[in-house]
């Protein structure tokens, strides 16, 4: 399935539920493979695009955080948020626990891998 092809399947109002298992799966396949193809770890997290622009874009979450606690990323992809949001609020002297979720069992193999330190 082409990028064309993909952005039409996504856009269906017809499916029925009996469906949704099926398009489920096939949007999770279709962009967990995308994303583990791209050439640096902000595009496998899902942003093309230079990194300073990645930073600029995720920095004001980690301005954000003003005390030690957990972070919950939901839709984590390869954990580089994670990775990077450790590091900017450690600079800080903040720590926090991160955890992550995705429907990408790849992606979450990537980001387990990526935050080996605080796996819990």
């Amino acid at each position: 399935m082409n990028r064309d092809q993909f952005i039409a399947y996504t856009q269906r109002t017809d499916i029925t539920p009996d469906e949704l298992p099926e398009w489920f799966a096939t949007v999770r396949d279709f962009l967990q493979d995308a994303y583990i193809e791209a050439q640096t770890a902000w595009q496998q997290s899902g942003k093309g695009g230079s990194y300073e622009e990645w930073v600029r874009l995720r920095v004001p979450l980690a301005e954000h955080i003003s005390q030690d606690g957990s972070f919950l990323d939901i839709g984590c992809a390869n954990g580089f948020l994670l990775e990077c949001l450790l590091q900017w609020t450690n600079a800080k002297g903040i720590t926090i626990m991160p955890h992550g979720l995705d429907i990408g069992e790849k992606l979450i193999a990537l980001a387990q891998q990526r935050l080996v330190v605080v796996r819990h």
